[in-house]
């Protein structure tokens, strides 16, 4: 995945996914799909697991590539909703 390069195609056709599944609540996606071991991390492993029960075959690498812009090897919530992040950081 640090080799692909970022693909917002295929970004925006997960979100949409997500959308669909989750009706929108992407913290609700976060919980039940991708952070399942609650660890408020996201590896390309359970990233890549997540995309599978999503049934998200596009490039998944690519998708990852966009959502972890700073390399470090893993997602936060606030790389996917970041008001949802601010507003759980508040709370």
């Amino acid at each position: 995945w640090m080799s692909a390069q970022p693909d917002t195609d295929a970004l925006s056709a997960f979100l949409a996914a997500v959308d669909k599944r989750f009706s929108g609540r992407k913290v609700l996606a976060w919980r039940c799909l991708l952070d399942k071991d609650e660890s408020n991390y996201v590896t390309y492993s359970e990233f890549e697991d997540g995309c599978r029960q999503l049934h998200f075959f596009g490039n998944v690498a690519g998708c990852y590539r966009c959502l972890d812009e700073d390399l470090n090897g893993y997602l936060t919530l606030r790389e996917l909703d970041p008001e949802a992040d601010h507003m759980l950081a508040a709370f």
